[in-house]
């Protein structure tokens, strides 16, 4: 693979925790803001209309022409008893009626199709969909297409029901409405009240809200199709992993009645990986042995009063089967069938429209359902710059293949195919490409002038209503501003820059073209949170440094990149003994990079820091120093510091030799100088990444030495927020405690690496540290020694270049033994530590179907935040009971709780 640039860090969230609260709007509202920001693309209308929709389907001549015989007034050229103005209200059952007049049509005409997901429109806009799972924010569309048409008029006739009933009796009835879940859900649609010249742009971030949910929601859904309506205008969006693509311009539905019969023909006859379905997820059923695409189940959705996620008849109570061809290479080509498993690992970063959007399920072998002892699987779906893939090949698969200790962790993985998941020969090729399978390569038709026609529009309508009174209404400010906003999300072609187009372009377009793509782990476990012991801890730390790996490539170190990995179930071993012994592996390589060549590290120089005078003939050890630093009073500085810190615990007396500080031949290292980083940005895991890099200094290469940085920052982070072992956060703290936390892992991306850089200051970084230590529970003090060497040896490192900066890898396992080494070889057992084994045997026992003395059962879904820190079990605690709020950190006592 060949050299490439670092790519910047994405301006996302910095917070490594989940919240047990409910989602607020208003937060759905900022995460859609971040997703779109200058990602969105726009296409001449008939453009998007003809090469997303129509060229797709059977041609709908015969479908606009019945509808217009019976419903379009063509003297008074609108539909019929279609409100042109008024409430939002007013239009819904208008539109709904409309709607299902011509899907009905269109299905009768044309016939059914094997994949079709089969729908039917309704006005939702006064109820919350249901979730399949809690703390989902509580927002709906205003209408929607949605699945299993069975139940959707259930629901509609039993609302209208209970309606006729309050009337006649002036009493409300008992029985809750039915209705419809998020996982119906196939189009969704925005109304705006106003009405005028491209003002209905200002719906679409709206509209984000749902698609955003149904990401999060339809774990099968690539993409999604919206529309924004303002009342006479219309117009359509495309939202995947890049962002948006919408029309340029809004047509008419009374103009032009032809594109709205289209429209929403295309809709109801497309076949169904052709509106955005995966269909190589399939539901599946182990009672029967049977599976289906989420869109045909009709059975698993209740309606009724118990409607709530914990029901049985919940879709996501269901296990998915996941079909992956593995064809990386052209001569062995592999059909893998895996049950992916009830519980996810995670899920949270699925509902992202910019970004990777990865999912994480553990698994088995469709093989394997009914073997005594199933072997486990990981299974990451992720949706990767198509610049990071090569050969049918992920990123990450190149890195398992390349490390001699990652060989065999790997199962499968794929590039994934438009054809497949579905009947043979019965699909595109290609791959599933967010530019091309889902756009239809339609970026080479983007209207970059639109944003100057929508700006012009803005100040025309602003005119308007300064014109017509003294002031703007608020309501008028709130429309113009949600325009603008909007419209600042825009990706510009910066060849042909008007004045219009810098006040709302102010960077660069982030628009990045992704693939779908899988990876299949035969490696399995829990977050590196939920160590039961500071031995477990270390050893799982150390699990992941070892080896030579750090020599070889650089990574995005964080904390969810680490797990703890049981013994292989294989093992003629009791369930209790397999889960503790444990070992730490290292996963998700996504970030990874490699140099296709190596260096000899050259001399340093003088670094300026300090001189002794030396007039005698150098020692071994000088001599040694000699070859970073070739004036010798530096060298011998180097060595003074190099003594002081000692990492090795030498014995100073005496002539001292290379060995006795651990410097040794470096030879080569990998050439990171052609990874040219971003004046702008980088990737990783923010909360964790090295200070250095933070900073955004130009010249700093990122090199195994901010890796081992990254590890150090984990440690730090549990022993500032966690109890004890068993993944138990501190009970409520100081408001200083809680700062220092927010400071460190979750403010501002250059905030933390400013905030990180003062413990490794060569003058006051000590005495932060030893004010840091103060922060620690008494479970964590036996950590302090092992952390201050590690900080020391990271410093010796970043001021020197030499030695300690080349072997950093070296250094820090040498510490980490000699801290193993200190503690009880039997740590004493305590409830945690029992609690926390018992928690595992239900894991391991119920995906590897492995009995346990402990009665296992069905663990209940767990939701892990990107970081993998901090997941959220759901116990089945009833709402009342719930705790108001799990902040990001430990919560100082004067804080006031969120309600």
């Amino acid at each position: 693979m060949s050299s490439q640039l670092d790519t910047p860090h994405r301006a996302s969230s910095t917070s490594v925790s989940a919240t047990a609260e409910p989602t607020a709007a208003d937060k759905v509202m900022a995460a859609v803001k971040k997703d779109i920001n200058r990602n969105i693309v726009l296409i001449p209308q008939d453009v998007f209309l003809e090469c997303i929709l129509i060229n797709h389907i059977t041609p709908v001549k015969k479908v606009v022409k019945a509808i217009m015989d019976e419903f379009y007034d063509k003297n008074e050229k609108q539909w019929k008893e279609f409100p042109k103005t008024g409430k939002e209200d007013q239009f819904y059952p208008k539109f709904v009626e409309l709607a299902n007049n011509i899907n009905d049509k269109a299905s009768k005409l044309s016939g059914a199709a094997v994949d079709r997901a089969f729908g039917r429109w309704i006005d939702c806009h006064s109820q919350i969909p249901n979730a399949n799972a809690d703390f989902v924010a509580e927002i709906r569309p205003d209408c929607a297409f949605v699945s299993n048409e069975r139940v959707v008029k259930e629901a509609i006739d039993s609302f209208t029901s209970r309606k006729i009933q309050e009337t006649l009796f002036e009493s409300n009835s008992e029985k809750q409405d039915a209705k419809i879940w998020w996982r119906q859900m196939i189009a969704v649609v925005e109304v705006k009240r106003q009405d005028g010249d491209q003002l209905y742009l200002g719906a679409f971030p709206q509209l984000c809200n749902y698609v955003r949910q149904i990401f999060r929601q339809q774990l099968d859904r690539r993409f999604v199709l919206g529309i924004t309506i303002s009342f006479n205008n219309i117009s359509m969006w495309l939202c995947d992993r890049s962002g948006g693509m919408g029309m340029s311009k809004p047509y008419d539905i009374h103009k032009d009645p032809e594109a709205f019969v289209s429209m929403i023909s295309a809709i109801t006859l497309l076949p169904s990986y052709r509106i955005g379905w995966d269909p190589t997820l399939k539901l599946y059923n182990d009672a029967h042995h049977i599976f289906q695409p989420s869109y045909q189940v009709r059975a698993l959705l209740k309606t009724g009063l118990n409607t709530t996620s914990k029901t049985e008849q919940d879709i996501s109570n269901t296990q998915w089967l996941l079909t992956l061809i593995d064809d990386r290479s052209s001569n062995k080509v592999q059909k893998h069938n895996i049950i992916l498993a009830r519980r996810p690992l995670l899920i949270r970063t699925a509902e992202g429209m910019n970004g990777r959007a990865v999912q994480i399920h553990q698994g088995y072998l469709e093989k394997d359902e009914n073997k005594e002892r199933r072997s486990p699987l990981v299974i990451k779906t992720s949706w990767q710059p198509v610049s990071k893939t090569q050969n049918n090949q992920p990123h990450e698969a190149y890195f398992y293949d390349l490390i001699p200790e990652f060989r065999g962790r790997i199962l499968a993985a794929s590039v994934v195919k438009a054809s497949h998941g579905l009947e043979a020969n019965s699909g595109p090729s290609e791959e599933v490409s967010t530019f091309g399978f889902i756009r239809q390569s339609l970026e080479k038709h983007a209207d970059f002038d639109a944003g100057a026609r929508m700006n012009n529009s803005v100040k025309k309508f602003s005119k308007q209503k300064a014109r017509a009174g003294k002031t703007e209404h608020l309501a008028d400010k709130k429309q113009i501003k949600e325009m603008k906003e909007t419209m600042a999300f825009m990706a510009f072609d910066y060849s042909a820059f008007s004045d219009d187009h810098k006040y709302f372009a102010e960077d660069l377009s982030c628009v990045t073209d992704r693939v779908q793509t899988r990876i299949v782990l035969t490696i399995w476990g829990w977050p590196i949170k939920f160590f039961k012991d500071l031995r477990e801890l270390l050893t799982v730390i150390q699990g992941a440094i070892e080896g030579s790996v750090f020599i070889r490539i650089k990574l995005d170190v964080s904390a969810g990149n680490i797990i703890i990995q049981p013994a292989s179930p294989d093992r003629n071993l009791p369930l209790g003994e397999l889960v503790t012994r444990t070992r730490g592996r290292l996963i998700d390589l996504d970030h990874a990079k490699h140099a296709s060549r190596k260096t000899t590290p050259k001399a340093v120089g003088p670094n300026g820091v300090g001189i002794i005078k030396k007039n005698n003939d150098p020692g071994k050890l000088e001599l040694a120093a000699l070859r970073f630093y070739p004036i010798q009073a530096e060298a011998a500085y180097y060595c003074q510091k190099a003594g002081v810190t000692n990492i090795f615990k030498a014995n100073l007396d005496g002539d001292l030799s290379p060995e006795d500080f651990g410097w040794e031949d470096v030879g080569e290292v990998p050439d990171y100088e052609s990874h040219v980083p971003s004046v702008i940005e980088r990737t990783g895991t923010i909360p964790f990444i090295s200070h250095q890099l933070l900073i955004k200094k130009v010249d700093i290469i990122h090199d195994a030495i901010h890796d081992l940085e990254s590890f150090w920052w984990i440690i730090v982070y549990l022993c500032l927020t966690r109890e004890f072992g068993g993944g138990h956060r501190q009970k409520e703290v100081t408001k200083e405690h809680y700062t220092l936390v927010r400071d460190l892992f979750e403010t501002f991306d250059s905030s933390i690496g400013d905030n990180k850089a003062v413990y490794f200051d060569n003058k006051t970084g000590e005495a932060s540290f030893e004010k840091l230590l103060k922060y620690f529970p008494k479970y964590f003090s036996p950590l302090g020694p092992m952390l201050k060497r590690w900080r020391e040896v990271l410093v010796l490192g970043y001021t020197f270049n030499a030695y300690e900066y080349h072997l950093v890898h070296k250094y820090v396992l040498r510490i980490i033994s000699d801290a193993i080494n200190s503690l009880s070889v039997a740590p004493e057992r305590s409830e945690a530590v029992d609690n926390e084994i018992r928690r595992r045997e239900d894991d391991y026992g119920y995906i590897c179907r492995i009995s346990s003395s402990t009665n296992v059962q069905t663990p209940t879904p767990i939701v892990v935040t990107s970081s993998g820190i901090s997941p959220i079990r759901n116990r089945g605690v009833p709402p009342s009971a719930r705790p108001t709020t799990n902040p990001p950190s430990p919560t100082p006592a004067s804080k006031v709780q969120k309600k």
